[in-house]
């Protein structure tokens, strides 16, 4: 354990090096094991080896940390594949369900780690893979002892003529300071040759150090200099007496090639997101010099003010530059969470005995990180529910005319600055009659009143709405969708739903790519500035005398043929003095465009949004907040909970 602030520091981070790598290779594990799944009859030796070594790392990596639960059940995982490996046995559908269920174990028990959470009982799936594998071992076995490495390994290392090293490494704050650390040891290592064993080590003294065998064909000069990196560098002498049993036959060794150098440099999300407020700073500090430079103009000479008007365009371009460099940093492919969403949804289909075909498309779509993260829960509630409530049984699918094989659609697609995300089912459609019977029993619906296409949404997304009686194990009681809602709507997102009955329901996640900077209109009302997303903005009317239809609380102005509802900011926020007659900016698709009311346009700007935390000054109707180059703080719109229908009613 570390013993003072430095190392602490040093393990923290080498904690986070531990979760970020052991998530590459449970994902990893997952796409291997759906492609399994797919072609069960055919696994691949490559694949096998590939899964395998995935696992040998994941052991690895918890050994060095001391996560205990999840060495030893990757052990076991290992163990079996390994079994596998040596044609001792057939990959069966049993085998590929223990895999897979090892594989939401070890998750789990990631999960716990990295939150602090006591880690789940691990105990019995390791005493069933123990017996799956040898079937008669009845006892957890225990992973390599610190200072055995594999003796199958080595000689076959020998024997291919390279050399084997036993390094240790003993970290230090002085070294990780200046980027020497257990990783990038690893990785000099692994450019050097195959590691065959890596393990922590506590020295007499107490120090954490750590432990490798490397197999290697470079010559012992490559080693110059590294005792002032902490590493001692010696050949590998065999123990005088092992005490474990005798290792299980190696596979057949293969030359193992050379790794080259990494060229991708893992960063900490916090990191960016310094990053991206020093790029907010420098935007505020670009509008503020903006601001100066047009009081300051006509005072100049006009060669003078040209000049600096320039200067200040170059400036802009540079800023606007970076904001895209570093917005690209954060941006990663959503295909890592489909594969996530993938691999759960097959696990629950099992459990409820239904046949599953997951559709893909899009996986190559880029979103910022914060994003992905906080998208996993909502896209996770709404495959549960469509498991749950939307696919039919397999009997039921077939007596209908449908594949036997319920569809699961996971849809991703970029649209401006919007990243547009589709989860859609081939199943049954909402009973709309049922969510109405299930919306006047709660008293969100009056007796009588029909339930309008446009409304069920707002229905289903009612806090603790549900159309279940009792729980079920894969999406409760169907009690979620408010979660999803909230989670959307956090991220200044929009949910659509789109249901028929008989064929299907298709959930629309309309999000913005990134959070923190945007492209905004600056509009007035009365004496009152509000900014509002352009990406949100389909385009800028004027409002004309007669123009505007009063409709029972509501006004509607006809637009390209169709009905517009006007939702006016003044009435929202209460403010006096604005222009019935100004100008509007159509937002919203659809059955759910309006026109946003305001008295006129003050320009376009490029935005830093601040959260507003305190919950004084937050408001239903507001993202955020932007200060102006002026110093002015300006408030920004929640254009989607300006337009909710539900918020409108009970506004009016």
């Amino acid at each position: 354990m570390p013993t003072s602030s430095g190392e602490s520091q040093f393990f923290s981070e080498f904690l986070d090096d531990f979760f970020a790598e052991s998530e590459e290779h449970l994902a990893l594990a997952r796409r291997i094991l759906l492609s399994l799944e797919e072609a069960p009859d055919e696994p691949g030796l490559a694949q096998i080896d590939e899964l395998f070594r995935a696992f040998h790392s994941l052991k690895g990596l918890a050994g060095m940390v001391g996560v205990g639960e999840i060495e030893l059940l990757s052990h076991e995982l290992e163990a079996l594949l390994r079994a596998l490996r040596m044609g001792d046995a057939d990959l069966s559908d049993e085998m590929l369900g223990a895999l897979i269920g090892g594989v939401r174990l070890l998750e789990q028990c990631l999960v716990a780690r990295k939150t602090g959470a006591a880690a789940p009982p691990v105990e019995a799936t390791i005493r069933a893979l123990a017996d799956m594998t040898e079937g008669s071992r009845s006892a957890p076995t225990t992973p390599t002892a610190p200072g055995g490495a594999e003796p199958a390994k080595i000689a076959a290392a020998l024997a291919q003529g390279m050399r084997v090293w036993r390094i240790v490494f003993t970290p230090s704050a002085s070294l990780a300071e200046r980027g020497v650390h257990v990783n990038s040891i690893r990785e000099r290592l692994l450019a050097l040759g195959e590691l065959l064993r890596a393990a922590p080590q506590v020295s007499p003294g107490g120090m954490l150090t750590f432990d490798f065998v490397l197999a290697s064909a470079a010559p012992e000069r490559a080693f110059d200099g590294w005792a002032a990196d902490g590493l001692a560098v010696a050949p590998y002498t065999q123990p005088a007496a092992p005490s474990a049993p005798a290792a299980s036959p190696a596979p057949p060794a293969s030359p193992a090639p050379p790794i080259p150098a990494g060229t991708v440099v893992r960063v900490d999300l916090e990191r960016l997101d310094d990053l991206m407020r020093m790029v907010g700073d420098l935007v505020i500090a670009n509008a503020r010099l903006e601001e100066q430079i047009a009081q300051a103009a006509p005072l100049l000479p006009s060669a003078d003010a040209r000049a600096l008007y320039d200067l200040v365009g170059a400036f802009q371009r540079q800023t606007r530059s970076l904001r895209a460099g570093v917005m690209r940093t954060r941006l990663v492919p959503i295909g890592e969470s489909f594969g996530r969403i993938q691999f759960m949804a097959r696990d629950l289909a099992r459990d409820l005995g239904r046949q599953l075909a997951v559709v893909i498309q899009g996986e190559h779509t880029e979103i910022d990180k914060f994003l992905v993260d906080w998208l996993m829960d909502p896209l996770m509630h709404l495959v549960r529910n469509a498991l749950s409530h939307g696919l039919e049984p397999t009997q039921e699918r077939v007596s209908l005319g449908k594949p036997s094989a319920g569809r699961l659609t996971l849809r991703a697609a970029a649209d401006g600055e919007h990243v547009v995300v589709t989860v859609a089912d081939d199943g049954r459609g909402i009973d709309i009659g049922r969510v109405a019977a299930r919306a006047r029993a709660h008293g969100l619906l009056a007796e009588g009143e029909e339930l309008a296409p446009d409304h069920i949404l707002d229905i289903l997304c009612a806090p603790g709405f549900s159309t279940r009686d009792q729980a079920d194990r894969v999406s409760g009681r169907g009690v979620g969708m408010d979660v999803v809602a909230n989670a959307v709507h956090e991220l200044r997102g929009a949910l659509a739903l789109e249901t028929v009955a008989g064929q299907g329901t298709t959930f629309t996640l309309r999000l913005p790519l990134t959070l923190a900077i945007m492209d905004a209109l600056l509009v007035a009302v009365a004496d009152q500035c509000f900014a509002i997303p352009l990406s949100a903005i389909g385009e800028i009317i004027s409002l004309e005398p007669g123009q505007i239809t009063p409709l029972e609380r509501n006004e509607l102005i006809t637009h390209r043929g169709a009905p517009l509802p006007l939702v006016r900011i003044a009435q929202r926020f209460q403010i006096a003095g604005a222009l019935h007659h100004g100008y509007a900016c159509v937002v919203g698709e659809g059955g759910g465009a309006a026109a946003l009311v305001f008295d006129r346009a003050l320009g376009k700007r490029e935005i830093v949004v601040r959260p507003l935390n305190d919950p004084l000054v937050a408001q239903p109707y507001l993202a955020g907040a932007t200060e102006l180059g002026d110093g002015r703080v300006v408030l920004l719109l929640d254009v989607a909970a300006l337009l909710r229908p539900a918020s409108a009613a009970r506004e009016s």
